[in-house]
C-alpha cells in the first residue's frame, strides 16, 4: 500500500510538472515563466548570494531553537482552539469519488493524505533552505513540515470526536487560552525575573539561551526538540531531535487513525466549501462580486435612449453595486479627513498633505478599483456585438461609466483639500488650495484615466488569452509572471503615453512664466497643450481599439474570447 501511494504521488507530480512543461511552448506561458523567474531571482535569490550566510549565524545555538519552539508551542495549542470542529480531511473531488468507495481503511486513507503533502513539504523545505534557514538541513525541515501537517490533521480530527463528547468550542477556548496563559506566565518567570544577564549576554552578541529552568526545559521539551530542527545547535543534538520528532510524527499518525470519527462526510462537506470558496475568489479578481444587489440606479433609461445610453446606465448600476465598498471608503476617508482638519486646526497640514498625496496618485491607480467596462462584457461579446453601434462608440460607452466614477471622486479629493488647506499657516501648502490647481487637477486626471482605462480595455481585445481564464485552468507561478508582464506592460505604455505630454509641458511653462505670469490666459497656455496632447492620443487609441472590436468574428473567436 506504502509503495502504491508513492507511485501515485510521483507519478502526479511528474505529470503535473511536465503538463507546466508543455505549456511553456505557449508564448504566454514562456514569457510569463520568464518574467516571474527574473522576479524571484531578483528579489530572493540574489538577495540571498549577495547577502551570503552572515544574517544566520547570529541566530545558530540554544537560544535560536528554543526562541523557535517558543512559536511552535503557540501553533500547537492555538490548533486546539480553531472552531472548526467537523473533523474532514481536505480531499479533491476525484480522490473522494475514487478513493472513499475503495476497500481502504480510514488509516490508510490518512496515510495517503500524508503521501500526497510531500511534494509540497518538499518543495517549501528546499526553498527555505536556500532562502534563509541554511543553519537548519533540509531532512530537518522536511520532516518538521510534514510532523506539523500531521498534528494540524490530528487536531481537526481529535475537536471533532471532543464535540462528540460533548466538549465543544466554548468549552475548548478558555481551556487553552487558560494554557496559553500559564505558558506565558511560566516563560516570562524564567524569561525577566531569573535571567536578566543572559538576556544582556545576548544583547552584547553571545549567543546564550535564558530557557535552563527545569520546568520551563519540561515545558519546551517537545517544541525544542521541533524547533532544533530549523536551528540545529550542533550534529547531535539534530539527530536527537530528528528521533523524537519522528516518533512523536508516527504517534501523532497512529491516535489520528485510531480516533472513531467519520469523517468522510465532513471531507465532502469541506471540498463543497473549498469550491464555493475559490469560486467566490474568482468572482472577486473577475470584478464580478455583488456588494449591494438593490443599489437603485441613478437615472432611469427610457425606451428611446440610444444604445450608448443604455451600456453606461449598466455599467453605472454595476459600479454602485460591486465597486460601493471602495467609494464608501474613501468618502469615509475624505468626510473625516475634512472633519478632522475642523476640529482640531493643528492636524489640518496632515490631513491636507495626505488628501494631496492621495488625489495625486489615486488616477493612477483608480482604473483598477473601478473596472466596470469592457473588462467586464467581455464574456458576453456576442450580445455587445448584436448592439447596433460601432466598435468605437461602445468603447466610449463602457469607458464613460468608470471614467465618471474615477473623475467624480477625484474632483472630491480635490475640494477637500481645498477646504483643509484654505486656512493653513504654511505658505506651500496654502498655495495648493487655490481653485486653479483644482481644476488642472481636475483636467490632467480625465486623460490620464482615459489612458489607463484605454490600456486595460485592450489587453482582452488584444491579447485575450492573457486576459481572460477559464475555470480550469490552474494558477500557479506562471499566471504571477503573468500579472508581472501584465503590470509592467501597462507602466511601459502609459510611461510613453505621457513622455510626449511632459516633454510639451516644459516650453509652454517656460512661455508662461516669461511672458503670462500670474495671468488666466497663462494657466490655459500652461496646461492645455498636454491635456489637449493626451486627449488626442487617447483618442486615437478609440479608433485603433474601436476597429479592432469591429473586426471581431464571434463565429471563429468565442472559444477564446468567452470563459
Amino acid at each position: 500500500m506504502i509503495r502504491t501511494f508513492a507511485l501515485l504521488t510521483l507519478r502526479s507530480f511528474k505529470n503535473r510538472f511536465l503538463r507546466a512543461v508543455r505549456r511553456l511552448r505557449e508564448p504566454r506561458y514562456l514569457v510569463s515563466t520568464i518574467a516571474a523567474l527574473f522576479y524571484f531571482w531578483f528579489m530572493v535569490f540574489r538577495r540571498m548570494m549577495v547577502g551570503g550566510r552572515a544574517p544566520m549565524r547570529m541566530m545558530a545555538g540554544d537560544f535560536a531553537a528554543d526562541a523557535t519552539g517558543v512559536v511552535i508551542l503557540g501553533i500547537l495549542l492555538i490548533a486546539w482552539a480553531l472552531p472548526d470542529q467537523a473533523g474532514g480531511i481536505e480531499f479533491s473531488e476525484s480522490e473522494i469519488a475514487f478513493l472513499f468507495p475503495a476497500p481502504l481503511t480510514r488509516g490508510q486513507l490518512l496515510l495517503y493524505k500524508v503521501f500526497r503533502m510531500q511534494p509540497r513539504i518538499l518543495i517549501s523545505a528546499l526553498i527555505v533552505t536556500l532562502i534563509g534557514l541554511r543553519a537548519g538541513k533540509f531532512v530537518g525541515l522536511w520532516l518538521l513540515f510534514t510532523t506539523l501537517s500531521i498534528y494540524f490533521m490530528t487536531a481537526r480530527i481529535a475537536r471533532a470526536r471532543l464535540k462528540f463528547s460533548g466538549i465543544g468550542f466554548l468549552v475548548r477556548l478558555p481551556i487553552v487560552l487558560l494554557l496559553v496563559a500559564l505558558a506565558v506566565w511560566i516563560l516570562r518567570a524564567d524569561l525577566i525575573d531569573g535571567h536578566t544577564p543572559s538576556i544582556r549576554n545576548f544583547r552584547q552578541g553571545a549567543v546564550v539561551s535564558p530557557f535552563d529552568a527545569p520546568v520551563t526545559r519540561a515545558l519546551l521539551f517537545l517544541p525544542r526538540s521541533l524547533g532544533a530542527l530549523a536551528y540545529p545547535p550542533n550534529l547531535v543534538t539534530f539527530l536527537i531531535s530528528f528521533a523524537i520528532t519522528a516518533a512523536f510524527a508516527a504517534l501523532l499518525f497512529l491516535a489520528a487513525a485510531r480516533l472513531n470519527v467519520a469523517y468522510e462526510d465532513a471531507s465532502i462537506v469541506l471540498a463543497q466549501k473549498k469550491l464555493q470558496r475559490s469560486l467566490r475568489v474568482r468572482t472577486h479578481q473577475t470584478g464580478r462580486a455583488i456588494s449591494f444587489r438593490r443599489f437603485p440606479p441613478l437615472f432611469r433609461l427610457r425606451p428611446t435612449h440610444r444604445p450608448e445610453m443604455a451600456v453606461l446606465w449598466k455599467n453605472l448600476i454595476a459600479s454602485m453595486r460591486i465597486a460601493s465598498p471602495w467609494m464608501i471608503m474613501m468618502v469615509v476617508f475624505a468626510v473625516a479627513a475634512v472633519v478632522s482638519s475642523l476640529a482640531w486646526p493643528d492636524s489640518a497640514a496632515a490631513c491636507g498633505s495626505m488628501l494631496v498625496t492621495l488625489a495625486c496618485t489615486f488616477p493612477f491607480f483608480g482604473p483598477l478599483l473601478f473596472a466596470q467596462d469592457l473588462r467586464l462584457d467581455l464574456a458576453r461579446i456576442e450580445i455587445l456585438k448584436s448592439l447596433p453601434i460601432s466598435g468605437e462608440r461602445l468603447l466610449i460607452a463602457e469607458i464613460a461609466a468608470p471614467l465618471s466614477v474615477v473623475a467624480a471622486i477625484e474632483m472630491m479629493f480635490l475640494i477637500a483639500v481645498n477646504v483643509i488647506l484654505r486656512g493653513v499657516d504654511e505658505p506651500q501648502l496654502a498655495a495648493l488650495s487655490s481653485p486653479q490647481l483644482v481644476i488642472i487637477g481636475l483636467l490632467f486626471t480625465i486623460p490620464i484615466c482615459g489612458a489607463q482605462l484605454l490600456i486595460h480595455n485592450a489587453v482582452p481585445i488584444l491579447l485575450p488569452a492573457w486576459a481572460i481564464r477559464s475555470k480550469e485552468e490552474p494558477r500557479g507561478f506562471a499566471v504571477t509572471g503573468q500579472r508581472l508582464v501584465l503590470f509592467f506592460g501597462n507602466l511601459l505604455v502609459l510611461s510613453i503615453a505621457l513622455i510626449p505630454a511632459a516633454l510639451l509641458f516644459i516650453p509652454a511653462w517656460w512661455v508662461t512664466h516669461h511672458y503670462f505670469a500670474g495671468s488666466a490666459f497663462g494657466l490655459a497656455l500652461l496646461i492645455m497643450p498636454s491635456v489637449a496632447l493626451m486627449s488626442t492620443e487617447v483618442w486615437f487609441g478609440m479608433k485603433l481599439l474601436g476597429a479592432q472590436i469591429d473586426r471581431i468574428d464571434i463565429s471563429n473567436e468565442m472559444d477564446s474570447m468567452g470563459t
